[in-house]
């Protein structure tokens, strides 16, 4: 059966149609649904939707590339901020594990360009109003909320005003104000003031709970070069351009399989103090171990300074009778 950063086919489908079911079941509104049912639209010439291509491929390069042609992890990228909420506060029992599972294909980590679109905006809406019926405004919150708001931006008019929103939103959802008119509080701030609002209201529903923890499939890892670690020789050297390409080689066929997403020559651990250099890599576990199998004589490390060490190569039979 494929495969896709280290989940089979099935339990891909599963976590794309659990994630999805989450989302709907607690719809931000109707942009986003619209984009969710385009998934499922069969095309007009093959009669396939983006989500059936999922299911038909039939080897590991099919299947990343109909993930990618499918957009959906641009649905969940754009989404994440909805499906981290659901993980934060176990929505239905499941939101945890839900986002667990899409973390952990790099569903939520898609590439995102800068702008604000109407998925952002109804995103942002339900958020806001879900957040602000989970705060209570006690007078240690009263106090917190200006804190952050002072915290997150240093423009006193914006911080003035979405004070001033963040009171009406928690009173308005505590009290008997209509959907409609809590809505109409946020769409009335700025985007700056929109921006304090999402983030302070989110760090008081957020202030007495544990992180959500999350096994990321791609992460940083690097090939230890210690002449460029010592200073022995700069970035420039041939010698080093020499390793890179190896590098390279060794991920190549990982790209076709999303395993692979940048190579770049510069820290290879996160201790910024005394780091290891050398060249640096975003991949799978998997196709890090290829270069570490590939490269004996060098020392691959992830970013938190773990070794992954080179299969051992296979042993000579020893001499003697065999049977």
């Amino acid at each position: 059966m494929p495969s896709y950063l280290g989940l089979d086919q099935k339990q891909l489908i599963a976590s794309i149609n659990d994630g999805l079911a989450l989302l709907e079941s607690y719809s931000p509104g109707p942009v986003c649904q619209s984009h969710i049912d385009d998934l499922r639209t069969p095309d007009a010439a093959t009669g396939v939707s983006r989500l059936g291509a999922i299911t038909a491929a039939t080897d590991d390069v099919a299947l990343a590339k109909a993930v990618r042609g499918s957009g959906i992890n641009w649905v969940f990228s754009r989404m994440n901020d909805v499906l981290q909420f659901h993980a934060e506060h176990n929505t239905g029992g499941t939101g945890t594990a839900v986002y667990q599972s899409l973390a952990g294909w790099n569903a939520t980590g898609a590439a995102m360009t800068m702008e604000y679109n109407a998925v952002d905006e109804e995103c942002d809406i339900w958020l806001a109003l879900a957040r602000a019926e989970l705060v209570e405004m006690t007078e240690e919150n009263a106090v917190k909320l200006t804190e952050y708001a002072n915290e997150v931006s240093k423009d006193s008019k914006s911080v003035t005003t979405a004070i001033g929103a963040m009171a009406k939103l928690i009173n308005g959802a505590q009290g008997n104000a209509s959907e409609q008119a809590l809505k109409d509080v946020y769409l009335s701030l700025s985007l700056h003031e929109r921006h304090i609002t999402t983030t302070v209201l989110h760090a008081l529903t957020v202030q007495d709970k544990e992180p959500v923890d999350v096994t990321p499939a791609i992460g940083r890892y690097g090939v230890v070069i210690d002449d460029l670690t010592q200073k022995k020789v700069n970035w420039t050297d041939a010698s080093i351009k020499a390793i890179r390409n190896d590098v390279e080689k060794v991920l190549g066929p990982f790209y076709e399989t999303d395993e692979v997403n940048m190579t770049g020559i510069g820290m290879v651990t996160n201790d910024r103090t005394a780091p290891d250099l050398g060249i640096v890599f975003m991949s799978s576990r998997r196709a890090a171990q290829a270069v570490a199998d590939a490269m004996p004589g060098h020392t691959v490390k992830s970013d938190n300074g773990n070794v992954l060490p080179p299969a051992a190569a296979p042993q000579p039979p020893k001499p003697g009778f065999s049977l």
